[in-house]
C-alpha cells in the first residue's frame, strides 16, 4: 500500500476526530465507571498520584486538597475526586 496524502476540510477532520473519540470512550466506559467509584487508602493515593502522605495530611489539616472520607483513623479518597482536583491545577504550555 502506498502512502497517500489525504486532504480534509476542517469540518471533515473534526468529524473524523469526534468519531474516533466516541469509539475510544465507548471502549473505555466500563473502566471509567469503575474508577469513578473506586476508593483508595491514603497510602494508595500517595503512591498513585505521587503525593506524599504528609502532604495529604497537611492538606486535610488546612482544609485544602482533594475531598476525602474519614472513618475513625481510616482516610479514604475517591479516585475520581483526586483526579478532578488534580485537573484543576493542570498547566497547558502555549504552543
Amino acid at each position: 500500500m502506498k502512502d497517500e496524502l489525504v486532504v480534509l476540510t476542517r469540518k471533515e477532520l473534526d468529524s473524523v476526530i469526534e468519531s474516533a473519540v466516541i469509539r475510544a470512550l465507548e471502549k473505555a466506559k466500563p473502566y471509567l465507571l469503575k474508577a469513578a467509584s473506586e476508593y483508595i487508602s491514603e497510602e494508595e493515593a500517595a503512591l498513585r498520584f505521587g503525593i506524599s502522605k504528609s502532604t495529604l495530611a497537611m492538606w486535610r489539616k488546612n482544609d485544602e486538597g482533594p475531598a476525602y472520607h474519614k472513618n475513625g483513623k481510616l482516610t479514604l479518597y475517591k479516585v475520581a475526586d483526586v483526579e478532578e482536583w488534580l485537573i484543576r491545577f493542570r498547566v497547558s504550555p502555549s504552543l
